[in-house]
């Protein structure tokens, strides 16, 4: 089955494991989709958004001047600024620590017979 080779790289699409995700997860995952530039449409799409989901974190990413629009011709783009673009940076820098704790954690957990 064909998956949009960017859905591939941020791990969406089909067989991807889904749980319920994070105001955190949505935005980094919006930001990362935005790197490059990319309607809405292909945002509420690759980000698995619900419209109103998606008008919801546009605006809150735009306050915070993590996203912006940038009008081509009759078409918005929306792009991760560096603001953005540092956020995810740190984001991806959080997750690594959560993972190297959560590792340790279970090396732990066996010690105690858990």
């Amino acid at each position: 089955m064909w998956m949009n080779p960017l859905a591939r790289e941020i791990g969406l699409g089909a067989g991807a494991k889904r749980k319920n995700r994070s105001r955190m997860e949505i935005a980094a995952s919006m930001l990362e989709i935005a790197k490059q530039g990319v309607r809405k449409t292909q945002l509420m799409y690759l980000g698995n958004l619900s419209f109103e989901l998606l008008q919801k974190y546009l605006d809150s990413l735009m306050k915070a001047d993590l996203i912006e629009v940038q009008k081509e011709g009759d078409r918005n783009t929306y792009r991760t600024t560096q603001k953005g673009l540092q956020f995810l940076k740190d984001y991806q820098e959080l997750q690594k620590y959560a993972e190297m704790l959560s590792s340790k954690r279970r090396v732990l957990e066996k010690f105690l017979g858990k």
